[in-house]
């Protein structure tokens, strides 16, 4: 007995096998041997497709990429262990309950999947994204065919799927990876180049034909076609490094320019090595262009910016504070012609009528000197127009230039065929110009432009400021003049007032005091009466009260005796209203006077330091130093009192313009002297006065 049957495996596919039973012995009859025969064979050819079945169910559960079989609806016949591994199902019932149509990603072409298989019948390589049962993608990439009956109509899909997930993440990584790397290239303007030597073939990076200005198809990928890009004054020298490298196989390292199509030159830095074959033989150059032209440009710019910047510090360096504004700007002319040596450097003025003069012109060998030249600028009104914008007028070419054409003659005669014109101003006015001029036409670069500009902005500010301290000064001089008559008519005043202090009232007092002894003496009133006492003794206080009045308004012996005798006579005096002791040195002054102005100054600022010592210091005790040495006079005044903070005291004179601190100062100031004034709270207070005595 034999029977076929077919065991579904874990997968759902089904595999038919035979299988048979022995039954009891029987005589065979005669003329069935043949059948027997035939029916041995059957079974060797059954067994031998059992044999088949088997290893094909081993290939389709061990085989590691995907095998299915669907429905055109969606409805999954077939799938293999490595499948079900692939998308996370533990059974293939599980993943049997899914339907494809309705469950696969939206970004899956099932839709195309299905007209293809329709219309071919078959795909090949066909890469899409399925889902997992986690939700999690997979890469996929699958072949699959349509299977139909004998009446062609559509079975069911079968086909093959294998996970390159990790191949697609290897390209995607691979992909960053150069997208990077141009992008790295683009932003260092750095290409990459391979050159096969024995095929002449040239391959180029994106970024390198960015740097020569080509599109791809420009390019004829040769040697020769490399070195069209070279600049026709660098190809020699390019042709040389390469050759080089030919026969030593050493690295290669060069600076050229290249020349794009629209004429542009850019500064190109390459860079190469040769690779050798197993043999030892060169088999291709590599290396790498990087387009510099920026960084050269801004070298160079930076070191123009250097020079320019030496050139205004050497100007600035020459200047000196006590120079006039014709010697600073001498010294600008002469420095900027020394840095152009080919060109005239000159500066003008312009005055309100808009006349030109050139004040200061420095001219190469051979070109007639400028100096002194008068140009009237009205006749040149656009000329003088683009001056007033404050706009520096850039002239290659005099003759082509309409606005210089009514000073066409003079120009030409001073052998001036281009300038550089940078105006100056001084508070919004146009006062001047700075010029370069050329004897021939000159297209002047950006370095010299911004040259001339820089130096005539600093000429604009150091004259302003030169004019400004001119100013500061012319004022000081007439503000110390103005003190210096207020002080001598003070002191003519103080003179006038102490000597009728003196001659007239004194005079009266003693009359006064002549009159009251006279009573007293002829007994008009008894000797010892206290109203005339009283009168007398107030007489004599008011004699004495005028004479120290008119000796403090203008000591007679300063015009007499001098500083030293005077000021000691002072002490003296003073010493008797006076709640401190005072000691008095004098070095070089005993028989030596001094100019009238000086012992005036130098008198009162004593006589203010010691009233301040009174009113303010509670001091015990004060020097006073007067010394004579070497053409200086030096005035000390020291107290032990309680002293106060400088800076908070002088900025309070300033303020509150307390007269006696400022007089001090103004005083000393007016003899060309300086005054010190050292104090702490608690420390006392020294007062330095320095004053230089002219012979």
């Amino acid at each position: 007995m034999k029977s076929r049957e077919s065991v579904p495996p874990s997968s759902g596919a089904t595999f038919p096998f035979f299988f048979c039973c022995p039954t009891q012995a029987t005589p065979m009859p005669t003329g069935k041997v043949q059948d027997l025969r035939m029916d041995v064979e059957r079974r060797r050819i059954e067994e031998a497709l059992r044999a088949s079945e088997r290893r094909a169910r081993d290939l389709f559960e061990s085989i590691p990429i995907g095998i299915y079989r669907t429905t055109p609806d969606g409805r999954v016949l077939l799938a293999n262990p490595a499948l079900l591994r692939m998308l996370g199902f533990d059974s293939f019932a599980e993943y049997a309950a899914r339907n494809l149509e309705q469950e696969f990603l939206a970004s899956y072409p099932r839709k195309l999947f299905k007209e293809r298989l329709e219309r071919d019948g078959v795909i090949r390589g066909l890469e899409a994204i399925w889902q997992r049962r986690d939700g999690t993608t997979v890469f996929v990439r699958e072949n699959a065919r349509a299977v139909r009956d004998h009446t062609g109509h559509m079975l069911y899909y079968e086909g093959t799927v294998e996970d390159i997930t990790e191949r697609k993440q290897a390209e995607e990584k691979l992909a960053a990876s150069e997208k990077q790397l141009a992008e790295a290239q683009k932003i260092a303007h750095l290409g990459s180049w391979e050159w096969d030597v024995a095929a002449d073939r040239v391959t180029w990076s994106d970024e390198l034909f960015r740097i020569f200005g080509l599109r791809p198809q420009e390019f004829g990928t040769t040697y020769e076609a490399f070195l069209n890009c070279i600049h026709p004054d660098d190809r020699e020298q390019v042709c040389k490094m390469i050759g080089q490298a030919f026969s030593d196989h050493q690295p290669f390292n060069f600076y050229h320019r290249s020349m794009r199509p629209d004429g542009t030159v850019r500064i190109v830095h390459g860079r190469g090595e040769a690779v050798m074959d197993d043999a030892g033989r060169l088999a291709r150059m590599i290396g790498t262009a990087q387009d510099i032209t920026e960084h050269k440009q801004a070298e160079e710019a930076l070191l123009r910016s250097q020079t320019r910047l030496r050139l205004l510090n050497s100007i600035s360096t020459a200047i000196r504070a006590d120079m006039s504004v014709a010697q600073i700007i001498a010294c600008a002319v002469t420095q900027t012609q020394q840095y152009f040596p080919s060109f005239r450097v000159a500066y003008s003025t312009i005055d309100e009528r808009n006349r030109l003069t050139v004040n200061h012109a420095i001219e190469p060998a051979g070109l007639p000197p400028l100096t002194g030249l008068t140009i009237d600028l009205t006749s040149a009104p656009d000329y003088l127009a683009a001056l007033r914008r404050n706009a520096a007028v850039v002239v290659a070419d005099v003759n082509q230039d309409a606005r210089l054409a009514p000073l066409q003659e003079k120009l030409r005669v001073n052998s001036t065929a281009a300038m550089l014109n940078v105006p100056v101003r001084h508070s919004d006015k146009l006062i001047g110009l700075f010029c370069c001029d050329a004897p021939t036409a000159h297209s002047w670069t950006e370095h010299e432009r911004e040259t001339v500009k820089e130096v005539a902005a600093y000429l604009s500010v150091v004259i302003r400021e030169a004019h400004a301290e001119q100013e500061r000064q012319r004022s000081e001089l007439e503000r110390a003049e103005l003190l210096r008559r207020l002080v001598t008519v003070q002191e003519k005043e103080r003179r006038r007032i102490a000597l009728e202090l003196h001659d007239q009232l004194g005079q009266d007092i003693t009359a006064l005091m002549l009159g009251l002894k006279a009573l007293q003496d002829f007994g008009a009133l008894p000797a010892d009466d206290e109203r005339l006492l009283q009168l007398m003794r107030l007489t004599d206080q008011l004699g004495c009260e005028a004479h120290r009045i008119a000796w403090e308004l203008r000591p007679s012996a300063l015009d007499d005796l001098g500083l030293h005798v005077t000021l000691r006579n002072y002490l003296e005096e003073g010493a008797k209203r006076f709640d401190f002791t005072v000691d008095f040195h004098s070095n070089g002054l005993a028989d030596r006077r001094l100019p009238p102005p000086v012992e005036t100054a130098v008198y009162r600022i004593v006589q203010e330091a010691l009233t301040n010592v009174s009113k303010h210091a509670q001091a015990q005790h004060v020097s006073v130093l007067l010394e004579y040495r070497q053409g200086r006079l030096l005035v000390i005044v020291e107290d032990d009192g309680r002293g106060f903070d400088t800076d908070e005291v002088l900025r309070a004179a300033n303020t509150e313009r307390r007269m006696g601190l400022i007089g001090m100062h103004e005083r000393v100031r007016l003899v060309g002297g300086e005054l010190e004034i050292e104090s702490a709270p608690g420390a006392g207070t020294t007062v330095y006065v320095r004053v230089p005595i002219s012979r």
